[in-house]
């Protein structure tokens, strides 16, 4: 008989998996937005690392219709 284990049910595992989704969502955006703007300055790249998981979504959302970086990473807009 094997142990089974659900990481689900681990709260250390919940909040690594959570981590490691909100990583990926950043890398993702900033791809989009290198793609889109060319190479990110500083104060875009160090703004994307401080965005919780719903202003990435946010961005993401604005992404599809700025015209400039400034309208997707100020959350003003």
């Amino acid at each position: 008989m094997g142990i089974s284990l659900d990481i689900r049910d681990n709260k250390f595992w919940q909040e690594a998996y959570a981590v490691g989704i909100e990583d990926g969502i950043v890398k993702l955006l900033r791809q989009q937005l290198e793609h889109r703007f060319g190479e990110l300055p500083e104060w875009a790249r160090q703004r994307l690392e401080t965005l919780d998981q719903t202003a990435l979504q946010q961005a993401g959302e604005r992404l599809l219709t700025a015209s400039k970086l400034e309208e997707v990473l100020t959350p003003d807009n």
